[in-house]
């Protein structure tokens, strides 16, 4: 199962998705401005998730953009640092 972490699940792209998933994918957790109650965990902040997903899809406003860098892509890029750092040095 594909654990998908869907931001902006209350906008028009976001509802397509949650209609649409395919077998062998699930949302476990959403990001939207507006929250309201749904099967999966929802928060405001990429900070605020407390479930493991394997993918992120995003259709959220432009406004998230810098709290994803910080949360996602910031560590994510240290960490590829310094595996590529420990394996490719002599």
């Amino acid at each position: 199962m594909i654990k998908i972490l869907l931001c902006g699940y209350n906008g028009a792209m976001g509802e397509t998705i949650l209609s649409s998933l395919p077998n062998g994918m699930e949302v476990v957790a959403g990001i939207s401005a507006n929250l309201d109650n749904r099967d999966f965990e929802v928060a405001k902040l990429f900070d605020d998730i407390t479930v493991d997903f394997d993918i992120i899809v995003d259709f959220s406003h432009v406004s998230l953009l810098q709290n994803l860098q910080e949360t996602i892509f910031i560590p994510f890029m240290a960490v590829k640092d310094i595996v590529y750092q420990n394996l490719y040095m002599t």
